[in-house]
């Protein structure tokens, strides 16, 4: 049998993007040329001098991180370290500091925070997550190394082509047309059509505005799956994170980076969007769900959890990854005239799923694992109560 996936990629990359106009606006030739682009479609612009010097100071930064640390012991190459425990006394965690300054004679020493940070040294856990806030340690390398001689010449360069783009009367090319500017400015400023991407396929589509709205009403007015709140939870929600959190770093199952990298100081409510169902035959299609939880108060969390869970998913005898590992597994198969292909839809899968019976499927999927992460798995199970 020949590779079934070895003719995916042409027939995807010669495939254009479709506009589907279901609003009442009707569309110019070039208001559509232009959604035809694509929703990813980056028009032309000024140079942001301002992100480019954050870029490039950026690019400094690790420059000088891989050189600082370059001579540094992988300790995180270990996956069990004695620095340091829950036990030591700040006065061990200060000699530690200063054992591994010691040959740091030529900069200020970072802390001993940091050095966790950049080294990757976990406390005494037998799992590590990896997750951390950003760390802001720049290290200070001696006078007139190369890194900053480097940066020197390129900011001085950066700065002389932006006096010479400020001063110079030459317009820059862009990659729309004039017509097309004045198309994409209109749909813009239209406050009664939606533009969203499809949900399968790639495809644009415009919506009457009443339209989308209706039908994110139509979704959450079912009783079955949500619940109208009588008053803002998001105070009550990061008080209840604050201190499970603290629970649990507590009993030494979060380290003092990971506690800080899930706890989110200031969180916004997520909000919900649709992205329309064209292929679903019918009137108006009918919009798959989408709730955008960045900056919510669960975001890290649910990012922590995932980072165990994931390893466990792909495990499973009836894990897909997508269609090219559906068609490889198909290959496996000793097919026979008595089979059939059979295909189930679930209506609302997520909602659908009972939280106490998925909770006792995921311990018994976590349980798999080591004895010795039964604690651990206790805290999974709690936050992941919590997200859900």
């Amino acid at each position: 049998m020949s590779d079934p996936t070895s003719q995916l990629t042409p027939n995807i990359l010669e495939e254009t993007v479709q506009v589907m106009n279901l609003s009442s606006l009707e569309l110019s030739m070039h208001e559509i040329n232009v959604l035809k682009k694509g929703l990813g479609f980056c028009p032309s612009s000024k140079p942001d001098y301002t992100n480019i010097h954050v870029d490039l100071f950026k690019f400094i930064r690790n420059l000088k991180l891989k050189k600082f640390f370059h001579n540094k012991p992988d300790t995180h190459k270990t996956t069990h370290t004695t620095l340091p425990t829950c036990n030591q006394t700040i006065g061990d965690l200060q000699d530690i500091h200063m054992v591994l300054s010691l040959d740091n004679t030529s900069s200020q020493p970072p802390s001993f925070d940091e050095l966790l940070v950049e080294l990757n040294i976990i406390p005494n856990l037998d799992v590590n997550s990896g997750l951390r806030p950003n760390s802001m340690f720049v290290p200070t390398l001696p006078p007139d190394n190369h890194i900053d001689v480097f940066y020197q010449a390129v900011s001085t360069e950066l700065y002389n082509l932006e006096d010479k783009k400020r001063m110079s009367t030459h317009r820059p090319s862009n990659n729309l047309n004039a017509d097309e500017l004045r198309a994409l400015h209109k749909l813009s400023m239209c406050p009664d059509i939606v533009i969203r991407e499809a949900d399968k396929g790639g495809n644009v589509v415009v919506m009457n505005r009443s339209d989308y709205v209706a039908e994110i009403d139509r979704q959450l007015n079912d009783t079955q799956a949500y619940s109208l709140l009588p008053s803002n939870p998001l105070p009550n929600i990061t008080n209840m994170i604050r201190k499970k959190l603290a629970f649990w770093k507590n009993h030494c199952l979060l380290t003092d980076l990971e506690h800080r990298f899930l706890y989110i100081e200031a969180p916004r409510a997520p909000c919900i969007y649709i992205l329309p169902k064209v292929h679903k035959p019918g009137g108006f299609p009918p919009g798959r769900p989408i709730i955008s939880g960045i900056g919510s108060p669960t975001e890290h969390i649910s990012e922590y959890i995932d980072s165990f869970l994931q390893p466990l998913v792909h495990n499973l005898p009836s894990y897909i990854q997508d269609t090219r590992d559906l068609l490889c597994q198909l290959e496996d198969i000793d097919w026979s005239e008595d089979f059939m292909f059979v295909c189930l839809d679930v209506s609302s899968l997520y909602t659908s799923i009972p939280l106490e019976r998925g909770l006792e499927m995921l311990q018994r999927t976590l349980s798999t694992r080591d004895a010795t992460l039964h604690d651990h798995t206790r805290m999974l199970l709690d936050l992941t109560r919590l997200v859900l």
